[in-house]
């Protein structure tokens, strides 16, 4: 879970204006991002919920949405 900073509701920037923890969030991102890719080669990694809304805070989670052809189906 990436929870490095407050942002402001209105804004989406850091409460305080630290550009640092969005630097480092982003950074952060980014490195859980380029393990995905690594490990899985999807077709197309899609964030999505507060974050892709620009309406994060404090608590809020990443929610990334992993999208890889496979021939592993599950069965019902």
């Amino acid at each position: 879970m990436l929870n490095l900073v407050e942002l402001d509701n209105a804004s989406g920037q850091p409460v305080g204006g630290n550009a640092a923890y969005n630097r480092e969030f982003e950074q952060k991102l980014k490195e859980v991002i380029d393990k995905i890719i690594v490990e899985f080669q999807p077709e197309k990694i899609i964030l999505f919920g507060s974050y892709a809304w620009g309406s994060s805070n404090i608590d809020t989670d990443v929610d990334l949405f992993v999208i890889k052809e496979t021939d592993n189906t599950r069965s019902r």
